[in-house]
Order: structure tokens, then C-alpha cells, then sequence
């Protein structure tokens, strides 16, 4: 993954979704658009929907990209597949 690229996937299984989502290090303001369109595409299902966050290569959050993935959050809560989500921020170090 480069130092700025969104690494996103999903898996279809057990009658669930499973969303990855991978945070790059740096986030680009101006890249977090076509990430944020392919990450809101995986929502187009009907099964229950979790989703996976790993950000333990993040080094800085700027406020800009803070408000996009807030808005973000805030619609998955409000959608009636989504279950549940989990973010791993410090990939086993002591935080």
C-alpha cells in the first residue's frame, strides 16, 4: 500500500459482510473521495454488515479528513444491515 492509499475489501460469508478497510498512513484530503465512494459501494447489500478498521500505520489525523470519516461513521450507524465495526489503532504497540 502506498503511504496515502485506502486498502479496501469485503468478504460475503455466513450470511454476513465483512468490510476491511486499510488506513494509510497519511490521508489525502484530496484521494479520500474516491476511497469514501468505494467504501460507501460495499453498503449496497442486505446481509448484516461488520466492518474492520486497521489503522495502525496512521501517523496523522489532520481535521478535514477527521469530519469526513465522522460523517462516515455516523451513516453506517444509521443503516439497518450494519452491525458493528471494530478499529485497531495500535497494532499491538503500547498506546
Amino acid at each position: 500500500m502506498s503511504r496515502t492509499d485506502f486498502l479496501l475489501s469485503f468478504t460475503d460469508a455466513d450470511g454476513f459482510r465483512l468490510v476491511r478497510v486499510g488506513i494509510p498512513e497519511f490521508v489525502d484530503i484530496t484521494r479520500l473521495s474516491v476511497a469514501a465512494s468505494k467504501y460507501l459501494s460495499m453498503f449496497v447489500d442486505d446481509r448484516p454488515i461488520v466492518v474492520i478498521n486497521d489503522a495502525t500505520e496512521l501517523k496523522d489525523l489532520q481535521q478535514p479528513v477527521q469530519d469526513v470519516l465522522i460523517a462516515m461513521l455516523r451513516r453506517n450507524v444509521t443503516r439497518p444491515t450494519f452491525v458493528g465495526s471494530g478499529v485497531d489503532h495500535a497494532g499491538g504497540r503500547a498506546t
